[in-house]
């Protein structure tokens, strides 16, 4: 069970404002990186440049209960090139 707690001032005014900020709050507490294997919350563990795309790299992730599970290929936030 969730605890929601709502400050006077802000407090939503109708049910259906209710309604929306308690979802906001339930998808604040849902996992953003679930386990494949297990369910579990897992973290990310490693940045590693791609081997054949230098706008590329690899992030892995880890499990605390099954170790190392996912390599995801993500778009670098910056470029490795200089600037011209």
């Amino acid at each position: 069970m969730a605890l929601l707690i709502v400050c006077p001032q802000t407090a939503p005014a109708s049910s259906e404002e209710k309604v929306h900020a308690y979802e906001d709050v339930l998808l604040m507490l849902k996992q953003l990186n679930p386990c494949p294997v297990c369910g579990a919350e897992t973290a990310l563990a490693e940045i590693e440049p791609h081997p054949l795309h230098v706008d590329f790299e690899i992030h892995g992730y880890l499990c605390g209960r099954c170790g190392p599970i996912k390599s995801l290929v993500v778009l670098r936030s910056w470029s490795p090139r200089p600037l011209h």
